[in-house]
Order: C-alpha cells, then structure tokens, then sequence
C-alpha cells in the first residue's frame, strides 16, 4: 500500500482484482505513460530512482536546478553524484528507509550551481510494485527560503 502522503496515481501497475485481466496490460502502460507525463512537466525537482538511488527519469526543472542541457544526461548516474555538496551518509540512510516503505523528508542546503545557494524540502516516496515491494523511489525537491 502506498503511503497516504505520497501522490496516488504513482502506483506502478494495478491490483488485479481492480483490472479484467485481458486489460491490465494495456491499463497498466496508459497509467504509466501518463504518470511519467505528468512528472515531466511539474514545476518542482522530481527524480525518478531505483531502490539503490540509480536515477532513471529527472524532470526539466531537476535538469536546469542541475545545469543539465539534457534531462537524459543524469539517467543512470547515483542521486548521490547529482548532489555531492550534501553528506553521503545522511542520503544513504534516506534510500534505505524509501527503499524500505517509509516516507522521507530532509532538509537540505546544497550551493545551487548557478551561485544561488538553496534550502530544500525533499521528500523521498516509495513506490510499491504488484508485490508489495518498493520498486521506485520519487524523490520531489522544493526550493525554500533559508530560515
């Protein structure tokens, strides 16, 4: 079950009892498509990771907060690299409670690489495959006012 503070059309396929079987596939690649879509074109920081901090999608916004001329340049590469002002440590014990079905929140401050230093909100939500297992972590970042 995912988190009730996560955002609820994340989840990555449907139970089956919800969905006729000769439909899920096709239900669950709409559903997929469209969440990508939507996280694509939000105003916030999102990243896309596995359980280990892989990053598999970065939005637009990420892209440019990471001076990326190309979102697709930061697949592949660890969360921690993309960030590597913030203590290694402290994002490590972050995955590992996503990885394991809790909901994260950080602050971070990180020096914004076009000279802007920033405070982020960061949450970090699990997302649960057909098992129950978390397959992907959501990592949504939020500029803030440094208090």
């Amino acid at each position: 079950m995912m988190p009730a503070n996560c955002p609820a059309f994340l989840s990555i396929a449907h139970p089956a009892s919800a969905v006729p079987s000769h439909a899920s596939h096709v239900c669950d690649a709409t559903d997929t498509a469209l969440a990508l879509a939507l996280l694509r074109h939000l105003t916030d920081s999102i990243y896309l990771m596995d359980p280990d901090g892989r990053i598999t999608l970065v939005n637009r916004a990420a892209a440019d907060e990471l001076n990326l001329d190309d979102p697709h340049r930061a697949q592949g590469r660890h969360w921690s690299q993309l960030w590597p002002c913030i203590d290694g440590a402290r994002l490590k014990d972050a995955l590992a409670e996503a990885a394991e079905g809790e909901t994260v929140r950080l602050t971070l401050f990180c020096p914004g690489v076009r000279g802007a230093d920033k405070h982020r909100e960061v949450t970090l939500c699990p997302i649960e495959g057909t098992d129950g297992r978390t397959v992907k972590i959501l990592c949504i970042a939020r500029a803030v006012p440094a208090k």
